[in-house]
């Protein structure tokens, strides 16, 4: 499990996602499909329904895999599109 100041906690100890995953996914839907805005209710029902099918696993089952810990950078890249700078054609 990932701790430290970075640490989101987007899934809690059990395995299981928190409030936060929905407010992460909802930040990532603004950048990924705007203007199309991303509706609440569409992905806290896909959070709900997450955490509603990891608690129906097995108890013995492990609810997440989890890859062997490594330290991993990522670089962060600046996309561009026709649209950047939030121009709309004929807005």
């Amino acid at each position: 499990m990932v701790a430290g100041p970075y640490d989101l906690m987007l899934f809690d100890a059990a395995g299981l996602p928190t409030g936060n995953l929905a407010k992460v996914m909802a930040n990532m839907a603004a950048v990924e499909i705007w203007p199309a805005p991303a509706r609440s209710g569409l992905i806290e029902a896909a959070a709900a329904h997450l955490k509603r099918l990891l608690e129906k696993l097995p108890s013995g089952e492990p609810k997440v895999s989890r890859p062997e810990s490594k330290t991993v950078r990522v670089r962060a890249t600046r996309l561009t599109s026709p649209n950047d700078g939030r121009h709309v054609p004929g807005g």
